[in-house]
């Protein structure tokens, strides 16, 4: 299985060394900006998307991510991939890294606008975030 982190914390660069030491048949690549982020997801087709909700915005790469100083920027991306219908990770299951609360979380009306698999507050459990990576790759 092949997974995408969309993150810029230093902390899932070394999540994702630690859940590819531990799972090597699997691979788990890491785009840092959202401009890396564009050019592999429409290049490569990807078991499941992870993407932090708040990326330091780039409009060129993700119109409208400087918006709330790039606060959701996750979801302006997910946006973008949920609506390119010939994009090879359209369908592709998307999972939200947050470390915000959940009460700011759950507030925002554009979660009812894109189709999502899962929500995971930081911080991360490894083992946790790939039980619930490979359960949803499962039921896709």
């Amino acid at each position: 299985m092949r997974f995408l982190f969309v993150d810029e914390d230093w902390e899932i660069e070394i999540l994702v060394e630690i859940l590819q030491q531990v799972n090597p048949s699997h691979t788990f690549d890491l785009a840092s900006t959202l401009s890396e982020a564009r050019a592999v997801i429409w290049k490569a087709k990807f078991d499941a998307l992870i993407l932090d909700l708040m990326m330091p915005p780039d409009e060129t790469a993700v119109r409208e991510s400087s918006r709330h100083g790039g606060l959701y920027s996750g979801l302006r991306l997910a946006e973008l991939i949920r609506g390119d219908a010939g994009g090879p990770n359209h369908q592709t299951p998307i999972v939200f890294l947050t470390g915000l609360t959940v009460p700011e979380v759950h507030h925002q009306e554009t979660w009812k606008r894109i189709p999502f698999s899962s929500i995971v507050f930081k911080p991360v459990r490894p083992d946790e975030l790939f039980s619930r990576l490979t359960g949803l790759s499962d039921n896709s």
